[in-house]
């Protein structure tokens, strides 16, 4: 199984990423993820172990308060000539501090 950690994006925020996206999408021939399916990406496990990867996952972020990032510019991953996947990168913590 594929795995990966991730935090999902406040419902308002992931509403203007996906309207900005959809303007985008034409130039892009790629379709905008939906709001509700919106995440940052921690890390990516490839494919690993389910239980093992919850259980490090779990003890990683046991007591971590809740915290705020900025977004700073987008980009894309692209397959041949067509881009596949929109994002947007997280801010140098240092921009928003």
């Amino acid at each position: 199984m594929r795995l990966f950690a991730s935090i999902f994006i406040e419902p308002g925020i992931a509403r203007r990423i996906y309207e900005y996206s959809e303007q985008l999408s034409g130039y892009f021939y790629a379709k905008p993820v939906e709001s509700e399916n919106m995440h940052v990406t921690l890390n990516f496990f490839g494919n690993s172990d389910p239980e093992k990867c919850i259980k490090i996952m779990e003890e990683a972020v046991a007591g971590i308060p809740s915290f705020e990032m900025s977004v700073e510019g987008i980009n894309y991953f692209s397959y041949g000539k067509y881009a596949s996947v929109l994002w947007a990168g997280a801010a140098d913590e240092k921009n928003f501090m």
